[in-house]
């Protein structure tokens, strides 16, 4: 009860109903001031993940995971290798609904693969508009000087998926893969310590953020991987000119192909990984050669003159 006097009952009627709007007016700035309160960032209102507290407030299992994986709360796909097991967390580039099947049949296979190697695989899904308001439906990761800013808030969202896949028996080191966009992410996560990995691999991305790459105290080891006609092999080459630029201990590979995650670049970071606590770098080296600047592509042929006599094209 409040320890306000009541008003004498000789007061009017306006007055009382005057005190009553101001009750109401304090209750209702009370209310926005408690949804503010829930509008902090993770790192203010963040509350450690453990057993118990996944199992008072979990999120529902997810609907958008690839035969082989199963859906587990905290928002996440997982397939387990093993007790004890590492784990592979896996992060998939753009997709739309209409080209999920294809991102699917990779996360399948990543996952096939890693369990095959006795790591178990956890696999993530950005946000829907991340990518910008032009593209509302597709599932992006923080990639560029625009969005970087929320990489710290979409690591920290994944305490109970990975808190889960522990609980599962996937207690060995964690291992971070990413793949195009998601690549960019696993390339920024690495670079400003977002959130710790034992070893992280970029595949078909580069460098996320700003593009920024400087020296830190925790410099976990980082594995690019490209194709010699990837549209992105430029955008790798810089991330490698960084890294390198910064004494970061990291190993590159590369091979023919485009921009897809292959079976050779699922194995090659399942190899780095095993690898990872080996001085850098690798003896003997990964399988591939060097990442470097695609060969300029050869200028098309002059078309021949038209029927109205106009010159070939230079």
């Amino acid at each position: 009860m409040s320890n306000t006097p009541a008003p004498p009952q000789n007061r009017t009627f306006g007055r009382a109903y005057w005190r009553h709007g101001v009750a109401l007016g304090l209750a209702a700035a009370t209310v926005g001031a408690v949804w503010l309160s829930t509008r902090k960032s993770a790192s203010e209102v963040s509350v450690p993940s453990t057993p118990a507290t996944r199992s008072a407030a979990r999120s529902a299992p997810v609907a958008w995971c690839a035969p082989g994986l199963e859906a587990i709360p905290g928002g996440g796909c997982f397939a387990k290798a093993g007790e004890g097991s590492a784990l592979l967390v896996y992060l998939h580039g753009m997709y739309a609904p209409a080209t999920a099947p294809e991102e699917l049949e990779r996360q399948a296979r990543v996952a096939q693969r890693a369990n095959a190697a006795g790591v178990s695989v956890l696999a993530l899904r950005g946000e829907a508009g991340l990518c910008g308001p032009s593209l509302p439906d597709t599932f992006c990761w923080p990639s560029n000087a625009k969005n970087g800013g929320e990489a710290t808030r979409i690591a920290g969202a994944w305490d109970d998926a990975l808190g889960e896949a522990k609980d599962r028996g996937a207690t060995g080191p964690s291992y971070l893969l990413g793949f195009s966009n998601g690549g960019y992410f696993a390339a920024l996560i690495a670079a400003t310590s977002a959130r710790y990995f034992d070893a992280v691999a970029v595949a078909h991305g580069g460098p996320g953020g700003a593009g920024n790459v400087a020296p830190r105290d925790a410099m976990v080891p980082m594995l690019l991987l490209s194709s010699d006609a990837d549209p992105a092999n430029a955008d790798m080459v810089r991330l490698q000119s960084a890294l390198a630029a910064a004494h970061w201990p990291f190993a590159s590979a590369s091979t023919s192909g485009g921009h897809f995650l292959s079976n050779w670049d699922i194995d090659t970071a399942l190899t780095f990984f095993a690898r990872s606590k080996e001085k850098l770098p690798l003896t003997p080296p990964l399988a591939g050669r060097p990442i470097t600047p695609s060969p300029p592509a050869p200028s098309p042929e002059p078309e021949a003159p038209s029927a109205l006599g106009d010159p070939p094209t230079d």
